[in-house]
């Protein structure tokens, strides 16, 4: 009988929740902006070279791939995650429909 009391409150609490949060508001995304994490650098934001590095002064050495490193250099000038948007509380709208 304990059981059967259980279940029927628990179904009756259930119901009044869900008639509860009937009439809660509906939010809705005013901003017009997607979520976005910004501008991340790539390879078209930097220029890169190889530089000499070799010290070898053996006569007849013939510089190699091994005797050069990449270097490379941040041009094009946004920062970091410009542009970026998270939502916050001004991107949405809430109604009662």
């Amino acid at each position: 009988m304990k059981k059967i009391v259980c279940v029927a409150l628990a179904a009756m609490l259930a119901l009044s929740c869900a008639a509860a949060f009937a009439d809660a508001p509906e939010y809705k995304l005013v901003c017009g902006i997607e979520e976005n994490i910004g501008h991340q650098h790539d390879a078209s934001c930097y220029t890169s070279w190889d530089e000499l590095v070799c010290e070898s002064t053996e006569e007849g050495h013939v510089h190699d791939e091994t005797c050069y490193e990449t270097v490379s250099f941040l041009v094009c000038g946004i920062e970091l995650g410009r542009g970026a948007h998270s939502h916050t509380d001004e991107c949405l709208a809430f109604s009662y429909e």
